[in-house]
């Protein structure tokens, strides 16, 4: 299989189940060129749900199984060595990374973000690949509609709240449609809340994390985060983002959005005292 000429190379918008896996193949045959080391690894560095692991593994040994690679997502002691494909979400990669992996020959990045990469890769031998899906952005677009539902109060406002008074029944029918919530185009005297300049809570920033995070940008909101595993300096200073324990992101931001698998481990993460502080 032919590779592309550029190390920096993705397969297109929106590909179908079997194309995505397609880049995981060609970067096997690009580590196949570099010293053998048996048996070889593909190490996926993302969190893998227990509950759909086995069905997650089973779909990748239908793709994978020709180029008899194992795979895993939790290494042993002296698999560092092995891993020749790093998969890859949003977990950082840094220069320690590739120094843990010293015949490391591709990285296969889940997504067309490359945020998480702070290491040199100008001066890297390292092939890097995405993938542009739509993991995350369908999910961060509902959860910024379920954002503005609450704050514009568009499930509580009912239709017939226009027809309290009289001149309010009126204006309904014969005044043009505004999309004011304050002053005299506030034809119905709705109260609602804006986003705009509020602080903005994510905890667990993935990659639905991180496209709530690009989206609720638009609305100049000062971002803060929680992931079990903070991220570097460099990483929050690229993304314009802080960390904040738990306890705290609750008490001080506005909006809190919670992204996180339902897992034994988070299913009473968040406490009744921390929702307290919310209030």
């Amino acid at each position: 299989m032919p590779l592309p000429s550029k190390r920096h190379f993705s397969l297109g918008k929106r590909p179908s189940f079997s194309n995505s896996w397609h880049f995981y193949v060609t970067a096997v045959n690009c580590a196949n060129r570099i010293t053998y080391v048996d048996p070889s690894l593909i190490f996926l560095n993302y969190f893998v749900d227990p509950k759909r692991r086995s069905r997650h593994y089973r779909d990748l040994l239908a793709h994978l199984d020709p180029t008899k690679y194992a795979f895993t997502d939790t290494l042993s002691a002296g698999d560092e060595p092995r891993v020749r494909i790093i998969v890859n979400k949003t977990r950082e990669l840094s220069a320690n990374t590739l120094a843990t992996f010293p015949h490391l020959a591709g990285i296969c990045l889940n997504t067309t973000d490359q945020w998480m990469l702070t290491f040199d890769d100008n001066n890297s031998s390292i092939t890097i690949q995405t993938v542009d899906t739509d993991r995350g952005t369908d999910v961060a677009e509902v959860a910024v509609l379920l954002m503005l539902t609450g704050l514009k109060t568009l499930a509580a406002g009912a239709r017939w709240h226009a027809f309290r008074s009289p001149t309010r029944f009126y204006r309904q029918l014969v005044a043009p449609t505004a999309g004011e919530t304050v002053g005299a185009h506030n034809w119905t005297g709705t109260s609602t809340l804006t986003a705009y300049r509020k602080k903005v809570g994510i905890i667990g920033y993935g990659l639905i994390g991180h496209q709530i995070h690009r989206r609720i940008k638009a609305f100049g909101t000062d971002v803060f985060y929680n992931h079990p595993q903070r991220f570097s300096a460099t990483i929050e200073q690229r993304l314009e983002i802080q960390f904040l324990e738990r306890k705290q992101l609750f008490q001080e931001c506005d909006i809190v959005f919670v992204q996180l698998p339902l897992t034994a481990t988070t299913e009473d993460l968040i406490t009744n005292d921390e929702l307290a502080l919310a209030q």
